[in-house]
C-alpha cells in the first residue's frame, strides 16, 4: 500500500475505507497531504474514490470497499427527510441527557432540528435538488446521517475532523451519507465548537451531498468546497 493516494491523503484505509492500489501515482500529478486537523473530510474521500478510476484496465477489477458505521439506534427526523443513526453506549455515544423525557437524547433532537432546517434552506428555499437516493441502504428512504466520535479521527481519517459527506461510489453522480461528530466539544475542536459547529458542519456537508447529485468528479472539487463553505455562512451568518 506504500505510495497509495489514499494513504498520502491521511486516510486510514482499514476498516472504514479499503482501496487496493498497485503502482498508483498521485492524483493530478502531485501528492496532497491532509493537514493535522481537518474541518471537512469530503475532499480527501473524493481523492481516494478517484484512485479507483485512475487504475489501469487490469486493475479496474480491484474493488473499493466502503462500510457504513454500525450504530445502536436510528430514527427519522420530524420532516421525514433524514434518518439519524447514533449510539448511547460506547466510544461513539452521545450525551444521554434527555431533559424533555421523550426517550431521545437531547443532542439527537437538536441534530434532527438542524438537519430539517438545513433541508428547508437548501432544498426548499434555495431550490437545489435533494441528494440522490441510496435505495434504502441505511434502513429507509431517508437520507442517512451517522453521529459518531470524529474528534479523535473518523470518516476513515486518523486526524480529527468535523464531518464528511461519504460518497457511495466514484461515479460522476453518486448517493452518499453524512458522518458528523457526537458532541463537537473535544479539545481538538478549537475554532468552532458546540451548537455552532453542529450547524455549520451540517450545512456544509449536506451541501456536498447535494453537489454529488449534480457532479462529484475531481474537476469540481475546488468549487464543491468553496460553495459548501459559502453555504455554511448562509445557514449560520453570525
Amino acid at each position: 500500500m506504500k505510495g497509495g493516494c489514499a494513504e498520502r491523503a491521511g486516510i486510514a484505509v482499514v476498516p472504514k475505507l479499503l482501496i487496493v492500489l498497485l503502482s498508483l501515482g498521485p492524483v493530478d500529478g502531485h501528492a496532497e497531504s491532509a493537514p493535522t486537523a481537518l474541518r471537512c473530510g469530503t475532499p480527501y474521500l473524493l481523492q481516494a474514490m478517484d484512485a479507483a478510476s485512475d487504475l489501469s484496465t487490469e486493475h479496474q477489477r480491484l474493488k473499493l470497499v466502503q462500510r457504513r458505521p454500525s450504530t445502536q439506534h436510528s430514527l427519522p427526523t420530524p420532516s421525514g427527510h433524514f434518518r439519524v443513526h447514533y449510539d448511547t453506549e460506547g466510544s461513539d455515544a452521545v450525551d444521554p441527557t434527555d431533559d424533555d423525557a421523550n426517550g431521545i437524547p437531547d443532542y439527537i433532537d437538536l441534530a434532527a432540528t438542524v438537519l430539517d432546517s438545513t433541508w428547508e434552506l437548501e432544498v426548499e428555499q434555495l431550490g437545489y435538488n435533494p441528494p440522490p437516493s441510496d435505495n434504502g441502504l441505511g434502513g429507509g428512504e431517508e437520507y442517512d446521517v451517522y453521529v459518531i466520535d470524529l474528534g479523535h479521527g473518523g470518516c476513515g481519517f486518523s486526524t480529527p475532523i468535523y464531518g464528511c459527506a461519504y460518497p457511495g461510489s466514484s461515479n460522476a453522480v453518486t448517493h452518499s451519507h453524512l458522518e458528523i461528530d457526537n458532541n463537537f466539544t473535544d479539545s481538538s475542536y478549537v475554532q468552532t465548537r458546540g451548537l455552532d459547529a453542529l450547524r455549520v458542519t451540517i450545512a456544509h456537508e449536506f451541501h456536498h451531498a447535494i453537489q454529488f447529485g449534480y457532479y462529484a468528479g475531481r474537476e469540481g472539487r475546488w468549487w464543491q468546497e468553496s460553495t459548501s463553505t459559502w453555504m455554511a455562512g448562509v445557514a449560520s451568518p453570525h
